[in-house]
């Protein structure tokens, strides 16, 4: 990658700004008598033709449409395009067959989730705190770019004194100051195109917290419904346990059952309740999550109760790794931040080089006496008499102690470090991928071993039970396999949810966001206690 201050291109137009400017000043001589449209505008404020005053007048005005042409001819550079040192691969290890939308959740069908997550961008703090970020890196760039134009002051005076003798002063003065830096080594250019990528990482920085934002609240809503139906679930387990503790207590009852079999299925019963406890403090947990993801107080919203868990769409088109680069966020954001660096090394060399400051004045000031208190003078003879003046300085570092070479060195590792940084956002967007993709597929297969396994145990309590009230087999074993059906049933629960998991992760792996509503900026309300 070559610095932005080292391309021809950038050189030529700074050289063919400089020759614009030397064929006005060329073309302009102070006391060179001025042409009759310059002489019209010379008359509206007041000067007397062809006078050296005039002369000046209309060298400083010049002045200021040359540099007016030099600020506005300057253009920020383009991105410079960056080579990976890893390989990407062509392709990803899966794909499917419809294209994920950029609003990746509509993908589920699930309208509860829409709503969630619609109120979510619109209310969420840390959302709205990125977008203020963003609000800032734009005032920076505005900032930035507004060295490239000249600067024009106006100042105003007025004054009166009396002395001893009674005798009142009047003094009136007006100026008007204008400054502008030559920017010949392209500085404040680079320091604006810096301040542009940084304002364009800014907004990937928002879509990337509108992606990371949507993930959470999908998440935490499916748990959410996960744990609710954990419940209800451990709740027919107590129903089922019951009802088998009434059987044995019954055997109890005729001889044919052991005390140890009441107090096992007892136990049962017991342990059972106890992880209801848990449950429901995990359901009251969620909600409270939840609710501070759209950006509300804990227990301030009730979120409609969901039954079932969704079923999964088909698997998306994961398209090209390539295409992953240009979609992705987080990965433009590093791109930019790249970008961004380079150019301020283009600033640091310029800091270098010899500075030209050009500044123009015009200035008139009337001073009159008077006795007796009365106004002494009318402001109409400012425009009598006018004082104009041009300079230029040029500043150039000589000893600095390697200030500069040092702040170029420094820059330079910055870049070095965002390179590195924007490789390895790369290569984690295509772990992200990968990992998604097989953890999905492992567990779409765990999810069915374990539906399997339920269908097996199921059958084994049947005959156990059959053979238990028959006297053929003993509790211990019927209890051992009702234990393990239900730990089955929680446990596909708990599947199901991870496998909706896996592809919110995947969505989010591929998802290169939506255009987002920004939000009035907050003022500050003082509080009503």
């Amino acid at each position: 990658m070559k610095y932005f201050l080292t391309k021809k291109s950038n050189l030529l137009v700074t050289f063919e700004h400089l020759f614009v400017i030397l064929r006005i000043y060329t073309r302009i001589a102070i006391f060179r008598k001025p042409s009759s449209r310059t002489m019209r505008l010379v008359c509206l404020i007041g000067l007397s033709d062809g006078s050296v005053m005039s002369r000046l007048v209309t060298f400083t005005i010049y002045s200021v449409v040359g540099l007016m042409m030099l600020g506005l001819a300057g253009c920020l550079s383009d991105p410079v395009p960056i080579e990976l040192k890893a390989q990407l691969p062509k392709a990803f290890s899966q794909s499917g067959q419809t294209a994920l939308p950029d609003k990746w959740w509509e993908d589920f069908d699930d309208d509860s989730l829409n709503t969630l997550i619609e109120l979510a961008m619109e209310t969420n703090p840390s959302l709205l705190a990125t977008w203020d970020r963003l609000r800032q890196a734009e005032a920076l760039l505005v900032r930035e770019g507004a060295s490239r134009f000249p600067a024009l002051n106006g100042n105003m005076n007025a004054s009166r004194s009396r002395d001893n003798n009674d005798l009142e002063t009047d003094r009136f003065a007006l100026s008007l100051t204008v400054a502008y830096e030559l920017d010949l080594w392209g500085r404040i250019r680079a320091n604006t195109t810096a301040a542009h990528f940084d304002a364009m990482a800014s907004h990937t920085d928002v879509r990337a917290a509108g992606i990371t934002l949507s993930g959470e609240i999908a998440k935490t809503w499916y748990r959410l419904i996960e744990q609710r139906g954990q419940l209800d679930l451990l709740e027919q387990q107590i129903m089922t346990n019951k009802k088998v503790l009434h059987l044995v207590t019954l055997r109890f009852r005729q001889g044919v059952a052991s005390a140890a079999d009441v107090l096992r299925q007892r136990q049962l019963i017991e342990q059972t309740q106890g992880e209801t406890k848990d449950v429901i403090a995990g359901i009251d947990v969620l909600s409270h999550q939840l609710a501070i993801l759209l950006g509300h107080p804990p227990r301030s919203i009730n979120f409609p109760k969901h039954d079932l868990l969704i079923t999964l769409p088909p698997l998306p088109n994961t398209g090209l790794p390539a295409d992953v680069l240009q979609r992705r966020p987080d990965v433009l954001g590093n791109f930019y931040q790249v970008q961004a660096a380079d150019a301020r090394i283009a600033a640091a060399i310029a800091e270098r080089f010899p500075r030209i400051d050009l500044t123009g004045a015009l200035a008139t000031n009337i001073t009159s006496t008077l006795s007796g208190g009365s106004f002494a003078a009318t402001p109409a003879g400012l425009f009598s008499s006018w004082l104009a003046t041009v300079a230029a300085q040029v500043v150039a570092p000589i000893i600095d102690a390697g200030a500069r070479a040092a702040e170029v060195d420094r820059q330079e590792a910055i870049r070095s470090e965002a390179l590195n940084n924007y490789e390895s956002t790369v290569l984690q967007a295509m772990r992200e991928v990968e990992d998604a993709l097989i953890r999905e597929t492992q567990q779409r297969e765990k999810t069915l071993s374990l539906e399997r396994q339920l269908q097996l145990a199921t059958q084994v309590i049947e005959r156990l039970r059959g053979r238990y009230v028959q006297g053929a087999t003993d509790f211990l074993d019927v209890l051992n396999a009702l234990i393990s059906q239900q730990g089955l049933e929680r446990e596909i629960l708990e599947a199901r949810r991870n496998l909706i998991d896996f592809r919110v992760d995947l969505a989010r792996a591929l998802a290169g966001g939506w255009e987002l509503n920004q939000p009035e900026l907050r003022e500050l309300t003082p509080s009503a206690g």
